[in-house]
């Protein structure tokens, strides 16, 4: 059967990138078309998948062999940036713990974030990992 992409974009937003996904849940989609189709499919899934604060991976058939499951995950794997998570991870839960980040985006000491908050090092560094590990 085939659909319309921009129905199926919106179905992919409404049904998986706005709940489904977000709260834990995975799916694998196959988008099959000609080369234009397919730039502005995966162009458009780029951007829905950022407005939900989500990471794109794009695998190809052509580069990966696609009924190897552990080649899927090792193609994901390189492809995401852990640097780049880890520290929006780390910025995210000091924010919502009510904390200013003393400089957005940078790797920063933990005694400087607790300067910049005007708290005791030891005590925040203990917080910080009983936030990781609740």
């Amino acid at each position: 059967m085939a659909v319309i992409a921009r129905e199926w974009l919106e179905l992919i937003e409404r049904e998986y990138l706005g709940d489904f996904i977000t709260a834990g849940g995975s799916a694998v989609k196959f988008v099959v078309g000609d080369a234009h189709q397919i730039k502005i499919v995966t162009r458009v899934l780029e951007l829905l998948s950022g407005r939900h604060g989500l990471a794109h991976v794009k695998v190809d058939a052509a580069s990966t062999r696609l009924h190897m499951i552990q080649d899927v995950f090792f193609a994901i794997a390189r492809a995401l940036d852990w640097t780049r998570m880890a520290q929006d991870f780390v910025e995210a839960l000091f924010r919502s713990k009510g904390y200013e980040w003393p400089r957005p985006g940078e790797a920063t000491l933990i005694q400087d974030v607790a300067e910049c908050n005007r708290l005791d090092v030891t005590l925040l560094r203990r917080d910080f990992r009983q936030w990781l590990t609740a």
